[in-house]
């Protein structure tokens, strides 16, 4: 039995090394927010993902049941961490596209995704590896982005074989069965949709989540690979209402017509009723407009890059002021007294981190036999990042492991979780940064040089204004019509719709899990019945009809303000960028 003071010098360790700052590992205090990359897009994913904290992971769990019971029962933080982990991936595979890849090696951008994955998750190992066949590379389908344009001039299959072809026409026609563009859900061409990257992406998960729920020896492998494929075909679903038109076409629907929607005038489609309506469409996403994607705001800032890199060279600065580092050696002492066999190894984990860094800065420093950090291929920084992150999750899971063996003891981590001081995450920060540092510059000056580049090409290459000017324009560019920004009307309403999708979808997965008898298409065929137009819905479907009311509880939740925030909504307003909400307009309704 471990004794009290034993269990104080275990809880203090945990405190300094292991665990998070309101979501953030080793880097820095505060939440996802506040680094620049994570604010705008993975805020916003990650958020919507909470609703997760409320679902059954196993179906047929009655809400009457004990409540310990039912706990047991919910997803846990790790499982929604995980399931979060293939969501993120999503977002940034977009740095594999022609742009970053023509001009910098994948390796490299690799690098980058392990370091900003281990700062978002904090692990980096096992079932948070960035991989790059886990990674990928940007897919239009993924994101519900318009293929108009991509790849003009040169088949981007050139650069990496796992992008997409040139865009033909007939993707971005309009489908009048649906009131879609194409290449969201019509199924019936030659080209690939986002409804079928969904489908093929929940069938892989539904089939890993059945084997390790029917196997006699299950494999977490498989309950882990099971998570990230729903993360992954989350974020698409999540992706409808906030990178398309689906917000302003229901307010139309409603009767307020003033509302832009985004596409010429003279664009319509006969609905089922046999209205003329505006059809459903998504931004123009060219192959350089990765930053208008991750960094919302529209300011092209290399936020999440930079911010990471003032980290860097605030590491190498107090390292220069303190010298060699003593958290090795403060974590040793304090976990000398820790029960069972938990000092001597994590102890050789942080010899062998010291070590590291200590060659690191011998490296950065030009010492004779030392190979310079920019003078190293892509592969070996890798391979170094990699060493120093992987015993840095060996050392988080020896003391997770101790932490099971102490009854007790992990409700109270939980409990004090959120209360934990800067200058202990700041402790906790020198160590893995420190160790980095030297290596990690080169890296960063070529990200951020690359980045801003692409950034470039952005603002130079698409007509922002075609839909307003154009009468018969049917394809907005995402800076335009995307939500992600958290100042825009839109963004909340996109928010909580996501949020009904996300039940929605996990439930129906949960029970495919769960039954191995189900219908696996006729199940993912529910699930998508989320992608669809305002005007063409099914009065049959439950959760269209969701969707549809709460869009209708938003705007009429403004009460005497709606008639202002509607305003802020019609063509000129947008152009002007006046689409944004003032100082106690959250949106009131919840979904």
């Amino acid at each position: 039995m471990a004794t009290r003071q034993n269990i104080t010098l275990l809880l203090l360790v945990v405190l300094v090394f292991c665990l998070p700052g309101n979501g953030v590992y080793a880097f820095g205090a505060g939440n996802i927010p506040s680094y620049g990359l994570l604010k705008g897009k993975a805020f916003r994913h990650g958020d919507i993902e909470e609703v997760l904290g409320d679902l059954f992971k196993r179906h047929g769990v009655k809400v009457g049941m004990f409540g310990s019971l039912v706990g047991k029962y919910k997803f846990s933080p790790m499982d929604i961490k995980r399931i979060y982990f293939g969501n993120w991936l999503r977002d940034f595979s977009q740095a594999m596209d022609i742009a970053t890849l023509n001009k910098a090696p994948w390796q490299s951008i690799i690098t980058i995704v392990v370091v900003l994955g281990f700062m978002s998750h904090g692990y980096a190992t096992e079932e948070f590896e960035v991989t790059r066949e886990r990674l990928g590379v940007y897919l239009p389908v993924e994101h519900i982005d318009n293929p108009k344009g991509y790849g003009e001039g040169k088949d981007p299959r050139e650069v990496d074989p796992g992008l997409r072809p040139v865009c033909i026409p007939e993707e971005t026609e309009i489908d009048p069965k649906t009131g879609m563009k194409n290449y969201i859900a019509n199924d019936s061409g030659s080209w690939d949709t986002s409804r079928a990257y969904v489908r093929r992406t929940l069938e892989k998960c539904i089939e890993s989540g059945r084997r390790y729920r029917s196997s006699d020896k299950p494999q977490r492998e498989d309950k882990y690979e099971a998570f990230r494929l729903l993360g992954a075909a989350l974020h698409t679903l999540e992706d409808f209402p906030a990178h398309s038109n689906f917000c302003e076409l229901c307010l139309v629907s409603m009767g307020h017509t003033e509302v832009f929607t985004h596409v010429g005038d003279d664009v319509k489609i006969k609905a089922p009723d046999g209205r003329m309506v505006a059809p459903v469409v998504t931004g123009v996403f060219g192959s350089d407009d990765f930053m208008h994607s991750l960094f919302s705001e529209g300011t092209d800032r290399i936020s999440s890059v930079t911010d990471l890199n003032h980290h860097v060279l605030a590491a190498r600065r107090r390292r220069k002021e303190e010298g060699k580092s003593t958290i090795a050696a403060a974590l040793q002492k304090m976990l000398s007294k820790a029960p069972g066999d938990t000092a001597a190894t994590v102890s050789g984990h942080l010899d062998e981190i010291e070590k590291i860094g200590e060659d690191n800065e011998a490296s950065a420093q030009g010492e004779e036999g030392k190979t310079k950090p920019e003078n190293m291929t892509p592969q070996e920084l890798y391979r170094r990042l990699w060493k120093i992150l992987s015993l840095r999750d060996k050392i988080v899971k020896t003391i997770d492991r101790t932490i099971e063996r102490v009854p007790g003891l992990r409700p109270l981590l939980n409990m004090i979780n959120d209360q934990i001081s800067g200058d202990t995450i700041h402790f906790s920060q020198k160590s893995i940064t420190d160790t980095v540092q030297p290596i990690l510059g080169p890296v960063m000056r070529l990200a951020t040089t690359t980045l801003q580049g692409a950034s470039h090409e952005v603002l130079s290459n698409h007509d922002q204004c075609e839909v307003f000017d154009n009468p018969h324009a049917s394809d907005p560019t995402h800076s335009f019509l995307s939500k992600d920004h958290f100042t825009n009307i839109l963004n909340h309403p996109a928010g909580n719709v996501a949020k009904i999708i996300v039940s929605h979808t996990v439930s129906l997965v949960v029970h495919a899990w769960d039954d191995k008898d189900l219908d696996v298409t006729k199940t993912i065929d529910e699930i998508t019945e989320c992608l669809f137009h305002p005007d063409f819905h099914d009065g049959n479907s439950m959760v269209q009809s969701t969707m549809l009311g709460y869009m209708h509880e938003w705007v009429e939740d403004f009460g005497h303000k709606k008639k202002s925030v509607l305003k802020r909504l019609t063509k000129e307003s947008v152009r002007e960028n006046k689409n944004i909400l003032r100082k106690g307009e959250t949106g009131p309704a919840q979904a």
